[in-house]
């Protein structure tokens, strides 16, 4: 397994979009990650059908001196169609 950069997955949009460049594939990528945060930091979910959800839960910090202050933590929960796949190449089924 390895990871996937940025611009990695850049060209692959492109590659698989002909008609968009590097360029535009860049902008739509960037300006969709702008709006994704900015709805999970207005406290929104954020969901993709088939591949998952995004979100923010708010927990206390148990550690901190002053118990009123909350900590924001993001999470993804993986949806239906993409565990089956991930599930499929784990267990090798097809």
């Amino acid at each position: 397994m390895g990871t996937i950069t940025n611009s990695e997955l850049i060209k692959a949009i492109s590659n698989r979009l002909p008609e968009l460049n590097e360029a535009d594939c860049a902008c739509s990528l960037d300006r969709m990650i702008d709006y994704m945060a900015g709805q999970l930091a207005a406290g929104n979910r954020f969901e993709i059908r088939t591949f998952g959800s995004f979100g923010v839960r708010v927990t206390s910090m148990p550690t901190a001196a002053d118990a009123s202050q909350v900590c924001p933590q993001a999470y993804f929960k993986c949806g239906r169609q993409l565990d089956m796949q991930l599930n499929k190449k784990e267990t090798g089924k097809q």
